[in-house]
Formats: C-alpha cells, sequence, structure tokens
C-alpha cells in the first residue's frame, strides 16, 4: 500500500512539471523608461522640433566635400501619399532631402532632465542616394554617416563641444537604430540631435529619414543628501 501511494505522489509530480505554465510578469528591460521625447515619431508632423543645418563652401579641388542648405525639412506622411518604405513605425518619418549637392543637417529638440542623470538616446535613420525616382535602390557607393548626440548642457548648437555623439551609420537600403549615452549636466537640460551627412556625394536625390527617436533615463544619478540642522545653543 505504501508503495503504491508513492508511486501516485511522483506520478503527480511528473504532471506538474510538464503543465503549461500561464502568462508571468517579465521585468523590464535595462534602461527601458519613460520616453521624454515630444513627438518621437513625427506622427504630430513638426512640432517640437527645429531643422539644422551645416553650410561649408565647396573646395577649390572640385570634390564634394562641402555641405550645402538642404532643399526640404519635412515630414513624410502614408496617409498623404508616402512611400511605405520610408516610414519605419506609425504613419510618419522625418525627411531632410536635397538634389546634387551634400548636405549635412537633421532636427533637433531641447528638454529639461534632471541634472546628473544618466540617460540613453536612440533614434533609427534610412538613407536614399540615387540618380532614379523612388523606389530606386540607394546607391552604396556614396558616403553617408547617421548619428544622434546630446548636448549635455542643453545648447541649441549641434557643433558646440558639449555634444555627446554615437558612432555613425551608413543605413542605404534599410533602417538602423544609433544609440548613444550621457550624463546632463548642471544645468538639468539637454538638447538630443538626428543628423544625416551626405558631404563627398553627389546624386539628383539625396535624403536621410528619421523616426522613432527616443530619450529615457537610465539612472537618476547621485541623490542629494540633506544636512542635518545646526543644534541650538
Amino acid at each position: 500500500m505504501m508503495m503504491r501511494v508513492l508511486r501516485m505522489a511522483v506520478v503527480g509530480l511528473l504532471a506538474l512539471s510538464i503543465w503549461p505554465i500561464g502568462p508571468r510578469a517579465l521585468a523590464a528591460p535595462a534602461g527601458q523608461g519613460v520616453n521624454l521625447v515630444n513627438n518621437p515619431g513625427f506622427e504630430s508632423g513638426q512640432s517640437g522640433w527645429s531643422p539644422w543645418w551645416a553650410e561649408i563652401a565647396k573646395p577649390g579641388d572640385g570634390s564634394f566635400n562641402y555641405a550645402a542648405r538642404p532643399n526640404a525639412f519635412n515630414v513624410e506622411s502614408i496617409s498623404s501619399g508616402a512611400a511605405a518604405g520610408v516610414v519605419l513605425a506609425g504613419n510618419s518619418s522625418y525627411r531632410v532631402y536635397n538634389n546634387w549637392d551634400p548636405f549635412w543637417g537633421g532636427v533637433k529638440q531641447t528638454l529639461n532632465v534632471p541634472a546628473g542623470a544618466r540617460i540613453r538616446l536612440t533614434a533609427s535613420a534610412k538613407a536614399w542616394a540615387s540618380q532614379d525616382f523612388w523606389p530606386a535602390p540607394s546607391d552604396t557607393n556614396m558616403p553617408v554617416r547617421t548619428q544622434v548626440g546630446i548636448d549635455t548642457e542643453g545648447s541649441d548648437n549641434p557643433f558646440a563641444g558639449t555634444m555627446v555623439w554615437s558612432g555613425a551609420a551608413a543605413p542605404h537600403n534599410a533602417w538602423a537604430q544609433m544609440a548613444v549615452d550621457a550624463t546632463v549636466g548642471a544645468a538639468g537640460k539637454v538638447t538630443v540631435v538626428v543628423s544625416g551627412d551626405f558631404r563627398g556625394a553627389s546624386r539628383q536625390f539625396l535624403a536621410v529619414f528619421f523616426d522613432e527617436v527616443s530619450l529615457v533615463v537610465l539612472d537618476q544619478g547621485p541623490t542629494a543628501t540633506s544636512v542635518p540642522p545646526t543644534a541650538a545653543p
């Protein structure tokens, strides 16, 4: 009788070990938090964003190592006839565009963030350089660099010495995500920048598309220690 009871207990344990487990709450991935960026997917047009660009004179050697003001800074929306291939998520993306002349530019946004906080900026970009109309593929022989950057002191100048830049991507024909971490300065504000750089390239159509920009706090930084009151004499 005792052996029969033991056999039943073992069978019960085995049944429990293979029984399907219901859904469980999983911890959030490291670095995931509230997105502080206003209009991160450009679904509200250009609201919250300001364009920027560099103007670098043509060199005398006839090369394309210069930067002209882009012809257009605009939001591309599928609902307004844009191709789905120029939007990563949702309905819209942001486009910087020029013909023939290389450019270096993008968009920027200044945000209030606690001083000393450790933050992470991410954004996705896609480049297109072509002699033919869309949907011709991007010419991968054309140099392009896409990056994201954080000005830790909130300067409105993308060329300031306080900028912290990500590594560069060359996202011809596919979306690529860039990321950079930084520590917020004493001002308690930062400027986030997305950049497309076609210096050295020339094609009839030159464009960079940006989408899904995110700024999250990874760590609030050191906590201020309160000073105890001085004892009365």
